[in-house]
Parts: structure tokens; C-alpha cells; sequence
């Protein structure tokens, strides 16, 4: 996952609640609490008035940049309040503590105040400073999403039953209306596309074959998943005052502070008790049977909502404002730290293995049964009147002669205001220095909403989590980036056509593109595969075989005008005759081999590989350490005059 960059704008606006927060408690007008309420209501208005005329491209471009650095202005509100409480700060925000919200006093307001502070502080500055580097912050917004939502589900219930019921201020129902923020952004942030991955079907199937054995990460986090479902259940009946020894013994030896009348830690393990447990009993199932696609994204949701009800939860349970009576006896304090900071680190794990390896997670293709000797389908090119002198442009046959489309969701484009985007099957095929066309449809009801909104962005997955920018169009305004200057833009070839010209194709340009079509409120994406006709060879160093890190062999391969090749190259070249019995390292890290016809020297007469079975097959050992084990290579390069031909049997 790519980590977006601070927004440096974004900070300076933030910090800017020092001197207004210092100044405003000096103000003794302030004293009154409708004051109080009135004069925040003006300050976040004047502070969007001034993002909005400051950063109005932004907001165009994403809404919810206005409500981050809105959030960061009251984070760091949040962090004087706590550093006030707790004495190490003086004379900023009382007036607000007193007569504006005093539960924010508590042992347990203090420590949401640190949390939204430093965690969501540094959230609202990583996807504001994405928003404005045009980046995906997908993965961050909802993980703050799910803390955000925890954090108020329990807060304002608990100002309402606890204790401090009858110091609601007029304070609080602005508070209120934080509650609409979540949804908002929440149905935004699910809406847009998740990062593209490069793995191929047959890739998805082989990880979805796997069993729990073969997978032991998976064992320990459904185990894992099973004890903290239990350790759930049990504090939910703990506060619903279960009448069994061990309930009584917990609830008065180890966490007294779920009997504190504040009502915050009561709220908090019945939350775990019909949230929490629900979702590990559904994680473990999906950690189990392949294809349950929605993990990922509310693996990520948890980790945050549990990240910050622990974090408020310990905290407040040993804090000095707790009553000595409710704060964790000192001979429990290990028991208690170890068993919720294990409740609390499980869910970044498994949201941590979903982004790490989500190919067991994804909805597998249905062609990824087909057997290896099926060479993939290829979009078919076809040389127009507009091809440029000494190039060969590829361009795809009309979309009806296509037949189905892929890429795009399964939506009605009838809807109004939808966005669907379709794509051609298949592949596209050029070669080095030639130029092609990536296909990209889209259909958007132009009767009701114009084209103008309509912002075009295309991608290169670079590895299963991360991507790099390629080119970007809204309205007249085109960009490409990095090595795409000069060499893409679009084919403007009539409303709804998002396909992008490459011109002069590169090695490097081999691989899969995503074209996402984004308007106000809708988006869509598709998947186009660029190959390039070429020769895969193997290479070794002068000084022996299997002499070169990961790092060397790129650098070997680019000396011999080439590249490291694919594991779906070095699988094409293998159906191509191409018999190597040495290990070389592959452009993903992998290292593998091709054997035509199977034999001792090479695996064994019986052995099987990912490409074939006992007559052969590409021979896998999986991604190796890139800077201590050391093979040879398999290179790419293409257009190379004269024949080629496969090396003969080692």
C-alpha cells in the first residue's frame, strides 16, 4: 500500500487552533454556554469558508478534503484539551472543558482526545495530502472510518447514560452532528475503486486451493479469531451483570473500570459483544473458504474501531481520573495490559494479511480453470489509415465485434447519473518502439449530467498493492506523468472514449492498466493487458552459474538490452519449446524455471510444475529472500531483428 504524502497546507491550517484556542479562553464572554457553542459554530464556518476559497480544486476533486482538514483543525483542538487535563499545557481551552462539553474531563474523554489528536491527525493529513497528489487513500479512510464511528457510537451514548447526563451542554448537539459524517463519508469512501492487483487468474486459483495447513498464517489468525470471540462474549455477559464466579471474580480482580457509572467501558464490551463478535466469527469463515471479497475492506474498518476502543479503554482503566476503586488493581496489570493488548493487535494482523496476500479473498475468474497449454486470448490488431510513419499502431476492432465486454460492474445503464466502464477481453498486443491503443469504453448518461465532470485517470498496477500514475484528464486539462510524458493521450475518438494512445512502447510499459472513469458520486474501473511481442532468455554472469541477487539480475538484464521477464512470459516461452533447467529469478521476485520434458536432472521423470504436468512444466520455488540467495536470470527484449531461437536442453 502506498503511504500518501502529509498535506503541508493541511498542517499549517491545523495549527492554526493554538493561537485561536488561546485566545478565545480569554474572552469572558465565553463563560456563557450557548456562548460557547455560537462561537464554535462560527470558527468551523469561517475555517470551511477559507478552505474553500484556499483549496477549491481540491474540493471539486473530493469533497470530503474540506471535512479532513476541517477534522485536523479539531484534532489538534482535541490534543490541548488532553494535554490540558492532564497538566502539561495551561490556559488554552477551560472555557470549552467547563461550559462547552465537561465529560471531555473524564478519564475516558481525555483519552479519545489523545487518540483523535495523534491517530486521526495524522489520518486527515495523509489523505488530504492524497487528495491533493490526486492518489488513492482508499485503505486509510477506512481504517479512520471504522475509529471514527467507534469512537462516537460509544461517547455520545455514554454522555447521555452515564454519570454526566446532567451536564449535557447545548455543546453536545453539535456534537451530534459528527454522526452524519461517517455515513457520508463512509458511502464515498466504499464507493471508490479498491487498488488494483496483478494477479492472473491462474494465480488466484493456485491460493485458493490451498488448505488451513498449508496456510499457517490463516491457522493462527482463526485461532486467534476464536479466543477473542470468546473473550467478547465473556465481558459482554460481564457487564450485563452475569451472576457466575468467574464473571464476579473479572468484573472486581481485573477490570473493575467496567463498573464505573460513566458507562463508557459497559458501552464498550456491548459493542464488542454485537459488533465485534459477530464480524471474527464471520472473519474466521472467511479466512476458511476462499472468494469472500468483502473482508479486506472491513478487516480494515475493525482494525480501526478496535485500535481505538482499546486505546481509550486501557487508557481511561488505569488513568488517574478513574476512582482508585475502578482503575486495574497493580498485581493484575500484566494479565490485564497482555490479554487487551492482544485484543487489540489481532485485528491489524488480519487486516495486514489481507493486504498483504489478497488473492485467497478475491472472486476467482471463471476461465482460471483452463488447462496451461491455452495460450491467453489476444485482441486481434488492426492497421488504420491514421498509422504514423515507420510505427504500427494497434488498434482493436470495433467494440460489437467483440462480443461481451469486461472490466466494468454488472450495473443497469439505464440508472441515471451511473458511470460503467467496459473494456476490451483479452490482451493487446505491441512491441518495443512501436505505438498502441489501451481500450476504454465508458457509459454515462449525458442527458442528465454532462461530460465536463467526467474525470479520466489511468494506472499501472506495478504490484499487487501498489500502482503508479500514468495520465490523468478532467475536462480540457490533460497530464501525463513520469515516463508517460510525452508518449500518452488520449484517443478522443467520440463521447465515451477513454482509451489512451502509448506511443514509442517501452519494455517497462508491459503489464495491466487500469482505466477509471470517476464523476461527482460514481465511479468504475476496467482492466486492460498490454503485452509486447519478444524473447525471453536465459542469462548467467561470465563467472559461473547462480551468482546474481535480485538487484544484480535486473541490472544484467538491462545491460543486455532487456528486462526481467514475467512469470506469464517465461510461462509463454516455455509452450514455445524453451527447456532451461536453471533457476532464474523473475520480475515479481519469484524464481523459476522451464522444462519442456521432464527428466532427473531437472526435477525428476515425476515431478509436476505450474505449467504442465508429468512431461513437464515451469518449476516454481516461490519468492526468495532478493538480497541474500542468489540464481540466474530470465530475461525479456523485444523487437530484436532476425529469428529467434529456444536454447537447446541443459
Amino acid at each position: 500500500m502506498d503511504i500518501p504524502p502529509l498535506a503541508s497546507k493541511t498542517t499549517a491550517m491545523s495549527l492554526g487552533a493554538l493561537p485561536v484556542s488561546y485566545a478565545l479562553n480569554h474572552v469572558s464572554v465565553l463563560s456563557q454556554p450557548l456562548c460557547v457553542v455560537l462561537m464554535s459554530a462560527l470558527i468551523l464556518g469561517l475555517l470551511f469558508m477559507a478552505i474553500y476559497s484556499l483549496s477549491h480544486g481540491e474540493i471539486t476533486y473530493d469533497p470530503l478534503y474540506a471535512v479532513f482538514v476541517i477534522f485536523s483543525f479539531t484534532s489538534v483542538v482535541d490534543l490541548i484539551i488532553a494535554l490540558q487535563e492532564d497538566g502539561y499545557v495551561m490556559g488554552f481551552m477551560d472555557f470549552y472543558t467547563k461550559e462547552g462539553e465537561p465529560y471531555l474531563r473524564t478519564a475516558h474523554g481525555i483519552f479519545i482526545c489523545y487518540w483523535d489528536g495523534t491517530v486521526h491527525y495524522l489520518l486527515y493529513l495523509a489523505m488530504a495530502g492524497a487528495i491533493r497528489k490526486r492518489k488513492r487513500y482508499r485503505n486509510l479512510g477506512l481504517y479512520w472510518l471504522g475509529s471514527f464511528a467507534m469512537s462516537l457510537l460509544v461517547f455520545l451514548p455514554g454522555n447521555i447514560l452515564g454519570k454526566y447526563s446532567s451536564e449535557i451542554r447545548p455543546a453536545f448537539f453539535l456534537t451530534i452532528l459528527y454522526m452524519l459524517v461517517p455515513c457520508w463519508a463512509g458511502v464515498r469512501i466504499f464507493s471508490q475503486s479498491r487498488t488494483p492487483t496483478s494477479y492472473t487468474p491462474d494465480m488466484v486459483q493456485e491460493e485458493q486451493k490451498k488448505g488451513l495447513l498449508q496456510r499457517p498464517a490463516d491457522l493462527t489468525l482463526i485461532i486467534y479469531l476464536i479466543l477473542a470471540a470468546f473473550f467478547a462474549l465473556f465481558r459482554g455477559l460481564v457487564v450485563l451483570d452475569c451472576p457466575t464466579d468467574a464473571c464476579f471474580i473479572y468484573i472486581y480482580q481485573y477490570e473493575p473500570y467496567l463498573r464505573d457509572p460513566v458507562a463508557y467501558p459497559k458501552l464498550q464490551m456491548l459493542m464488542y459483544l454485537f459488533y465485534a463478535l459477530p464480524f471474527y466469527c464471520l472473519a474466521a469463515y472467511a479466512l476458511t473458504f476462499p472468494g469472500c471479497s468483502w473482508l479486506p475492506d472491513w478487516a480494515l474498518v475493525f482494525a480501526g474501531a478496535i485500535g481505538q476502543a482499546q486505546f481509550s479503554h486501557m487508557g481511561a482503566s488505569m488513568h488517574l481520573r478513574t476512582p482508585f476503586t475502578y482503575r486495574v488493581p497493580e498485581d493484575t496489570w500484566t494479565t490485564f495490559f497482555l490479554s487487551n493488548m492482544l485484543f487489540a493487535l489481532g485485528p491489524h494482523l488480519l487486516a495486514f494479511r489481507c493486504l498483504w496476500r489478497p488473492a485467497f479473498f478475491l472472486q476467482a475468474p471463471p476461465w482460471a480453470s483452463e488447462g496451461p497449454g491455452k495460450k491467453q486470448q489476444q485482441t486481434p490488431g488492426l492497421h488504420g489509415p491514421t498509422d504514423l510513419p515507420g510505427q504500427n499502431i494497434v488498434r482493436v476492432r470495433s467494440w460489437e465485434a467483440q462480443g461481451p465486454l469486461s472490466g466494468g460492474r454488472d450495473q443497469d445503464e439505464g440508472e441515471s447519473g451511473s458511470v460503467v466502464v467496459q473494456t476490451a477481453p483479452g490482451q493487446v498486443v505491441s512491441h518495443r518502439g512501436g505505438t498502441i491503443v489501451l481500450p476504454c469504453r465508458y457509459h454515462y448518461e449525458a442527458a442528465a449530467h454532462g461530460h465536463d465532470g467526467i474525470r479520466l485517470k489511468w494506472t499501472k498496477v506495478v504490484d499487487p498493492l501498489a500502482f503508479t500514475d500514468v495520465f490523468v484528464a478532467l475536462g480540457p486539462q490533460h497530464r501525463a506523468f513520469g515516463p508517460y510524458r510525452g508518449r500518452a493521450e488520449l484517443q478522443n475518438d467520440g463521447p465515451g472514449d477513454a482509451s489512451l494512445v502509448l506511443r514509442n512502447v517501452t519494455l517497462q510499459d508491459y503489464g495491466r492498466y487500469e482505466c477509471e472513469v470517476t464523476n461527482e458520486l460514481e465511479d468504475d474501473a476496467g482492466m486492460v493487458k498490454l503485452d509486447l511481442e519478444g524473447v525471453v532468455f536465459p542469462y548467467h554472469p561470465r563467472g559461473g552459474r547462480y551468482k546474481m541477487t535480485f538487484v544484480e539480475a535486473q541490472r544484467a538484464c538491462a545491460e543486455q538490452d532487456g528486462i526481467l521477464a514475467s512469470a506469464e512470459q517465461l510461462h509463454a516461452a516455455w509452450l514455445d519449446g524453451l527447456d532451461w533447467c536453471n533457476a532464474g529469478w523473475l520480475r515479481d521476485g519469484s524464481v523459476q524455471y522451464p522444462v519442456s520434458q521432464a527428466r532427473e536432472a531437472c526435477g525428476g521423470a515425476g515431478s509436476t510444475g505450474a505449467g504442465g504436468g508429468t512431461s513437464g512444466g515451469v518449476r516454481n520455488y516461490g519468492y526468495r529472500h532478493n538480497a541474500e540467495e542468489r540464481y540466474d536470470a530470465f530475461c525479456f527484449t523485444s523487437n530484436l531483428p532476425g529469428e529467434s531461437f529456444p536454447p537447446k536442453k541443459k
